[in-house]
């Protein structure tokens, strides 16, 4: 079974207008972030949209369809397939950096964390689908994209990242320690703050550093 299938998002065909499109998925996000997925309804989205349910299910199909779009949007936004597709793998401590300050800016903003938030929420419910959906299309894609660079990566350099699951994670792993653990429970203090340009550059760094040694026993 293939878990990482595309994600229902429709783009806007013959009378479907962009920003009334956008207008929809912006309301029907704060809606689930307020209430949950659940408890919202499409006539509820509707409503807070002043557009007709009919129009809500013209441009994205199923509530279910709605929240994919949300997480493909904020995945474009900071983390795109497009983004890993100008890298070569030839300059990687810059790439990773990039590839970093994207994941950072992903989860330690306001509607990464109402995300994660709602996802968790979500969890408690067996019939919710929200959990496996967040899961497939946005961190097992986030992790094959690193994945596939980090194979760039060893095509250049004398880096060996395998198992490439477990370096990945540790790379990720890198980014959301304690700051971001309290960030996600509305626990905020000056001791613990977000990750800086010199926490990414010294963290890119030892991740380098690491893998080099790990090709230097292996090969």
């Amino acid at each position: 079974m293939n878990s990482t299938r595309k994600p229902q998002r429709k783009k806007p065909g013959p009378g479907k207008s962009p920003e009334r499109s956008s207008a929809i998925l912006s309301t029907a996000a704060k809606l689930f972030f307020k209430q949950g997925y659940t408890q919202t309804t499409m006539d509820m989205i509707a409503a807070q949209a002043n557009v007709s349910k009919l129009t809500v299910y013209k441009h994205f199909g199923s509530k279910q369809a709605l929240f994919e779009a949300m997480i493909h949007q904020k995945m474009e936004e900071n983390l795109s397939q497009s983004t890993y597709k100008g890298f070569t793998g030839k300059a990687p401590h810059q790439e990773l950096c990039q590839i970093a300050q994207g994941f950072i800016n992903i989860v330690y903003s306001h509607e990464g964390l109402s995300i994660y938030r709602l996802v968790i929420s979500e969890s408690n419910n067996p019939n919710s689908v929200i959990p496996a959906l967040f899961y497939e299309q946005a961190i097992l894609k986030s992790c094959k994209q690193l994945e596939n660079y980090l194979e760039k990566v060893e095509t250049h350099y004398q880096y060996c990242f395998n198992p490439k699951p477990h370096w990945v994670s540790f790379f990720f792993g890198l980014f959301d320690g304690i700051s971001y653990k309290r960030s996600l429970l509305g626990i905020y203090d000056n001791r613990y703050t977000i990750p800086g340009f010199n926490d990414v550059e010294n963290s890119v760094s030892l991740f380098l550093k690491i893998n080099q040694k790990h090709y230097d026993e292996f090969a």
